[in-house]
Parts: C-alpha cells; sequence; structure tokens
C-alpha cells in the first residue's frame, strides 16, 4: 500500500517537473474544490439498487502553457465517489438505505484549450485521472440502526477515469484569476477485483470553483 501511494505522488510530480522544465513560460498553481454527485454503475457484489450519492473533490493544480491558447493541466485531488445503496421490499417500501463510499487521491492530467478574451476566457479541458484508494466502507443503515463494514481489500487500489472540464475563468489581476467549471468523470478500468460481465466503473459530475494564481 505504501508503495503504491509513494508511485502515485511521484508520478505526479515528474509530470509536473516535466512540465515546468519543458516549457519557458513560468507556470501558474492553484486550488480548486467542487460538490457533485457520483454513482457506481454495477455495485457486483452488493444486490441492492443503487443510486447517485453526493461527492465532493479538492486539491491543488498546475497550469503550464504549451502554445498559443493550449495549456497542460496537472491536479492533485481528494475525492470521496461511491453509490447509494438500497433495498425495497416486496410491499414497495424501501427496507434500507446505505453509502458505499470511496476515499481516493486522483490525478488529473489534462489538455486545456481557452477561448479568446481580455477578461473573461471559456475553456475546455480533456485528459485522463488515474485514481489512487485509500479506502473503501460501507455505512449500511437499516431505519435508525447503521454499521460500517470495511471493502477496501475487494477493491484494486489504482484505477483509470477519464475527465472533461468546461468552465469560465475571470482574470482580475495578474496574480489572481478565480474560474467556476463543470466536470464529468467516467471509469475506465474496473474498480472491484471481483470481475462480472462488464466493467464496475464509477460516475462523477461536479460543479467545481477555484483561484488560480
Amino acid at each position: 500500500m505504501k508503495s503504491l501511494m509513494k508511485k502515485f505522488f511521484l508520478f505526479f510530480f515528474f509530470v509536473l517537473s516535466i512540465s515546468l522544465h519543458a516549457q519557458e513560460n513560468r507556470a501558474s498553481f492553484g486550488v480548486r474544490g467542487g460538490f457533485g454527485y457520483s454513482n457506481i454503475t454495477n455495485p457486483g457484489y452488493f444486490h441492492s439498487r443503487y443510486s447517485y450519492k453526493t461527492n465532493a473533490q479538492v486539491g491543488i493544480f498546475s497550469e503550464v502553457k504549451l502554445a498559443g491558447r493550449f495549456f497542460l493541466q496537472a491536479e492533485l485531488l481528494v475525492s470521496n465517489p461511491g453509490t447509494r445503496l438500497y433495498q425495497i421490499n416486496s410491499a414497495g417500501y424501501k427496507t434500507s438505505d446505505s453509502i458505499f463510499s470511496f476515499n481516493c487521491l486522483q490525478l488529473p492530467i489534462e489538455v486545456k484549450v481557452k477561448t479568446n478574451g481580455d477578461k473573461i476566457k471559456g475553456y475546455y479541458m480533456t485528459g485522463v485521472a488515474p485514481s489512487y484508494l485509500i479506502n473503501a466502507n460501507l455505512k449500511y443503515k437499516v431505519d435508525s440502526n447503521a454499521t460500517f463494514y470495511q471493502y477496501t481489500p475487494y477493491e484494486n487500489r489504482l484505477t483509470a477515469n477519464l475527465v472533461n472540464t468546461a468552465g469560465i475563468e475571470v482574470d482580475i489581476g495578474r496574480q489572481f484569476t478565480p474560474f467556476i467549471d463543470f466536470r464529468y468523470m467516467q471509469g475506465l478500468t474496473n474498480v472491484h477485483k471481483i470481475r462480472v460481465a462488464r466493467l464496475q466503473t464509477n460516475l462523477q459530475f461536479l460543479l467545481c470553483v477555484g483561484v488560480r494564481f
């Protein structure tokens, strides 16, 4: 586990250092956070219905100019995607309402293109987001009674995601650029070690805000 986490961080700083040394332009840095919904499309060993759960994402990023209106952005984020599980009895009533959650580190690496504009610019980013699982747990709730289960050993520590982001930034000053964007992430690899007929991937939809310095 520690070895995988070390490799994850080393990969992030490797990408960041390559970007910085390959460009003559000064890189900019910033912080970002988002809130939205996530879902695991096929929870596999859970024999329940499932729907979206709330999802948060927060971290740091670096933006480096490639050429013209094209940039490279690398991020290091803490996120908690997952899904909401519930069971319905024969009478049609919900008998349980539980949360299955991943706590993970995500490393989105995206190519970014910006529109022309003086103060206000639109942008679009697309790329991949490797993810390292810290732990996975299920809060199983029946009525007012809740029980916690650890599912970390059954999950893949390293997974890959596709990420697409569209937003607007406002150049208030040379050293201060706030932004707001919408992000969609889709899992590209199986999140569970237990194989089933189709991939057990996760979806994330987030409205994000942040500032670039």
